[in-house]
């Protein structure tokens, strides 16, 4: 009887503290309020992970490396840019606890940097992160049984005067957007993108296990059902990047390169399908034109319903429509160029959160654009902070030959560039430092190298095609 491998294992059975930590991060909303506060389970994670963190370190059973200490210094300059915007919001407490929240979020990476310390370790976050998405798929749909967000009474009541109103689901006007529990579509638009790049990875490169596929494809369909364009764009991206990236060793044979890339442009595909059939389904105005057609005598002898059905079948004006509508695009626009303005006025240090503000917009400190929200926030100098606190590991993952799983984190480190591009979550999604986190984490473990023999045997079944090739041109 064959003994699995440790890829096998990981993927097959991640650590029950993955699961948790995964669970965590995708109860989004789940809060309760204390002494002015919002505790969360991530939160409780955080502060017991922390002191297991720092008890390891003292007791000297956590050996540090230079991946360590780069990130140590790194971070410790992202809190001091921190610190600093900090200092100057007195004003604003919303903005300071969206830079508190940001740190814990820096915090994060560090911890599981300090974690993950085998291949093993990694592809069991990888593989818990996917199975996350049961989680997040099981409340969306018991949102569409009772209308509304499972034990909701209880969180509103005990969430704090901020959620005592707050729309749960009733984030758009015209259409059903799904959001499970991030309150905003697109967050879990993002996340489900995210999940099918991450389980098609570990099925192409790693393992075959069939619930990798029927994860992906359930995560399509809830791609399709938060209708956020960001994480379709950012997905199709991300999954043209692995078609040319991924090279299979779950299989054997230039065959299984074909079949991962074949599933691949499957898959963007299909949710591009999807997405069309979602914005059918999701309008109100079609479900009110197909309620009015199912409830038919009901309708007209009932005058406040049929003036509600009518009310919806109007639809939506062409500027809000999910497909072709312009007006979330506009407003990124006025954000982008109140941005622009505000980082060239201070280009060199940044003029900090409060610069952002604008009587016209929502409060949020944002150019809508990541990589110019860091530049108006803190300059150049401190942009150059955070793209070497980003790309240091993967620059040194990129560079090397190493396991099939750099690939994954290759391939999803493009799909959050591209993210970045069109939604600003870079400075408060947990999720992302989830992955910053695993990136370093994966720079710092050692890479053995094949020796001869080993190059040969894993070259071996490309060779009869090699050989094909180089006599079919000599023909």
């Amino acid at each position: 009887m064959s003994t699995p491998s440790p890829a096998a294992s990981a993927i097959s059975r991640p650590a029950p503290f993955h699961l948790l930590l995964c669970g965590a991060l995708v109860l989004y909303v789940y809060r309760i309020y204390v002494i002015g506060a919002n505790l969360s389970l991530l939160r409780v994670v955080l502060a017991a992970w922390t002191i297991a963190a720092l008890a390891g370190l003292v007791r000297g059973r956590t050996p540090l490396t230079r991946w360590h200490v780069a990130l140590g210094a790194l971070s410790a300059a992202v809190v001091a840019l921190n610190a600093i915007d900090f200092a100057g919001l007195g004003a604003y407490p919303a903005l300071r606890r969206d830079i508190v929240n940001h740190i814990q979020n820096v915090w994060l990476t560090v911890l599981l940097a300090l974690h993950l310390r085998s291949h093993a370790q990694v592809l069991s976050l990888l593989a818990a992160f996917v199975w996350s998405s049961v989680l997040t798929s099981a409340i969306t749909v018991a949102s569409w049984v009772l209308g509304a967000l499972p034990f909701e009474g209880w969180l509103r009541a005990h969430s704090g005067p901020a959620s005592a109103h707050l729309p749960f689901l009733g984030y758009d006007v015209y259409f059903n957007r799904a959001t499970a529990a991030f309150y905003d579509p697109n967050f879990y638009g993002i996340y489900s993108a995210l999940v099918i790049l991450v389980a098609l990875g570990l099925w192409i490169l790693v393992e075959r296990r069939r619930w990798l596929l029927w994860l992906a494809a359930i995560n399509v369909f809830f791609l399709s059902a938060t209708l956020s364009r960001t994480g379709l764009m950012a997905l199709l991206g991300g999954l043209g990047v692995a078609f040319f990236t991924w090279r299979s060793s779950a299989g054997s044979g230039p065959a299984s390169t074909t079949t991962g890339r074949r599933l691949l442009a499957a898959t963007a595909v299909v949710a591009c399908v999807c997405f069309l059939a979602g914005h059918a389904v999701q309008s109100k105005a079609n479900r009110a034109w197909a309620a009015t057609w199912w409830l038919g005598p009901r309708v007209a002898a009932d005058p406040a319903l049929a003036e509600g059905l009518k009310a919806q079948r109007a639809g939506p004006p062409h500027d809000e429509d999910r497909l072709s509508g312009s007006a979330s695009v506009n407003d990124r626009f006025r954000r982008i160029r109140n941005g622009w303005n505000v980082f060239l006025s201070s280009p060199w240090l940044g003029r900090g959160g409060a610069s952002l503000l604008r009587p016209d917009f929502p409060p949020h400190a944002s150019a809508h654009l990541v990589y110019l929200t860091l530049l108006a926030r803190y300059g150049i100098v401190g942009t150059l902070v955070y793209a070497a606190f980003a790309l240091a590991p993967l620059v040194a993952i990129a560079g090397r030959r190493g396991p099939p799983i750099d690939a994954i984190v290759v391939a999803a480190a493009a799909y959050w560039a591209l993210v970045f591009v069109s939604y600003d979550v870079f400075l408060s999604f947990e999720i992302v430092y989830l992955f910053l986190g695993l990136a370093w984490a994966l720079a710092g473990l050692p890479v053995r190298r094949l020796t001869r023999n080993e190059a040969f045997a894993a070259a071996a079944p490309a060779l009869p095609v090699l050989r094909h090739r180089t006599d079919a041109r000599r023909v």
